[in-house]
C-alpha cells in the first residue's frame, strides 16, 4: 500500500500556526503572500508572524517592500495632516 500526502499550502497556516517552518510561506500564491503582508501590516508586524514576513521580505522583496514602503507613506502622510490640523505649542 503506498500512501501519497499532498498539502496544498494556504493563508490559514500562515495566520497562525507557528510549528510549521517559516519558509513554508513561500509555498503561497503571490495573491496569499500579498494578503499575509496587508493584514501583518495592519496587524503592526506581530511578532508571531516574524519569522515569514522576514521570508517573504529576503525571498519575494519585489512583492513586500512595496507594500512596506506604501505603509510607511501612510504613516507619514497621516501624521502631516494631523500636525498641520492642530496648534502645537512651540518646542
Amino acid at each position: 500500500m503506498v500512501l501519497t500526502l499532498c498539502a496544498t499550502p494556504s493563508l490559514a497556516f500562515a495566520q497562525g500556526q507557528t510549528d510549521e517552518p517559516a519558509r513554508k510561506i513561500l509555498e503561497l500564491t503571490d495573491a496569499e503572500q500579498v494578503q499575509f503582508i496587508e493584514a501583518s501590516l495592519e496587524e503592526g508586524l506581530p511578532e508571531s508572524r516574524a519569522d515569514q514576513t522576514t521570508m517573504l521580505v529576503i525571498n519575494r522583496s519585489s512583492i513586500t517592500l512595496p507594500l512596506i514602503e506604501e505603509k510607511i507613506e501612510e504613516a507619514l502622510n497621516s501624521r502631516r495632516r494631523l500636525r498641520g490640523s492642530l496648534t502645537l505649542p512651540p518646542s
